[in-house]
């Protein structure tokens, strides 16, 4: 989920669109994130005891989030590697450099400094044994969803890697030996280094999303076409929620390149050249970082008061764990943000 802003080798027009399939696939995680009311880990866990799908609007939601959870982690690696074919780097020292600032340093701040105590304040943990949690949280068994971070880490190192194998070789055999290595590399081998076993389970849909990035252009669809494209993904989705015609893999291209049609129709409106896009862009990996500790606080906070009495305060609760979770996240990434600035002022101060 690395930011798209910082690519100053491409025009724009080159990378909006991936923007855009991002902030949409943000927040299509907090909406996925917004339905459980049971979860744990070896330390913590919550369960809340309610029975609201006896209200067809949730009924419907809840079905839905459970058809979108199928594909969404896919579609971000989809997503990082069309980013990683704009920006692609020579050196792997630099690779890991850039990637270790960018995706370890946050899930490290992210997760001690805000992510386990807002947890503990959710209920989710209790104080004693929040040494043992933290311990948890940096041996890899209590990260929660910041487990994409160093997941994202380990996929690109090694798609950098078989780039450097398949230099000379078709784009097929990296997508054959990149499904292969996704379906037997966790059956075979068993070595595992903070998650380098799960990240294998995304490579190809890595090296799906550069190949698709490498030839896109060399397809020239018009705006109508794209619209036609769209509508046809679209009703194949729609009816593949209903009578489940697609396997999992269907399930996950289908819905991602809906994504990514969409997101292109977008960028060619106003909508994709607005303010609220670039802002979005820029604090979209805040968001990811941030809000799903804060369901937590809306769970306790509802269940607490007994909030859920009527259709209207269902309502109210469902917007809390969505829009409300994502305004704030947004609010305290900007905080964070000028936080960061002031800081590296001081420290430019200081050194000159």
């Amino acid at each position: 989920m690395e930011s798209v802003k910082s690519i100053e080798s491409k025009p724009k027009k080159k990378v909006i669109e991936f923007s855009i399939v991002r902030i949409i696939a943000t927040f299509l995680v907090v909406v996925a994130h917004s339905v459980y009311l049971a979860s744990s880990t070896q330390l913590g866990g919550i369960n809340y005891d309610f029975v609201y799908n006896q209200n067809w609007f949730i009924k419907v939601y809840n079905n839905l989030t459970l058809y979108v959870a199928q594909f969404l982690m896919p579609l971000f690696f989809i997503a990082s590697g069309a980013i990683y074919k704009l920006s692609e780097k020579k050196s792997l020292d630099e690779l890991v450099s850039k990637k270790f600032k960018r995706l370890i340093i946050p899930f490290l701040l992210c997760g001690i400094l805000f992510m386990l105590p807002v947890r503990l304040l959710g209920n989710f943990y209790k104080i004693g044994n929040f040494n043992e949690v933290i311990r948890g949280f940096l041996n890899g068994t209590e990260t929660c969803h910041l487990w994409f971070l160093p997941t994202l880490f380990w996929t690109t190192i090694i798609f950098y890697l078989l780039l450097k194998v398949f230099k000379n070789k078709s784009d097929a055999a990296l997508l054959i030996v990149s499904l292969i290595i996704q379906k037997y590399y966790s059956y075979y081998i068993h070595i595992d280094v903070f998650f380098l076993s799960l990240s294998t389970q995304y490579i190809f849909w890595y090296a799906l999303g550069y190949v698709f990035c490498k030839h896109k252009d060399s397809y020239k669809i018009t705006n109508k076409q794209n619209i036609m494209w769209t509508i046809v993904l679209c009703i194949i989705s729609i009816i593949d929620f209903k009578y489940k015609i697609l396997n999992s893999y269907g399930v996950i291209i289908v819905n991602s390149f809906l994504i990514y049609s969409v997101s292109k129709l977008l960028a060619n409106t106003k909508i994709g050249k607005s303010k609220v896009i670039e802002f979005l862009d820029k604090y979209i990996l805040y968001i990811y970082l941030f809000h799903d500790p804060l369901e937590y606080l809306v769970l306790r906070v509802t269940f607490k008061f007994n909030l859920l009495t009527s259709n209207i305060n269902i309502l109210i609760y469902i917007l809390s764990r969505t829009i409300g979770v994502i305004i704030v996240s947004l609010i305290i990434a900007v905080i964070v943000d000028k936080i960061k600035k002031l800081v590296n002022s001081k420290l430019t101060s200081c050194n000159s």
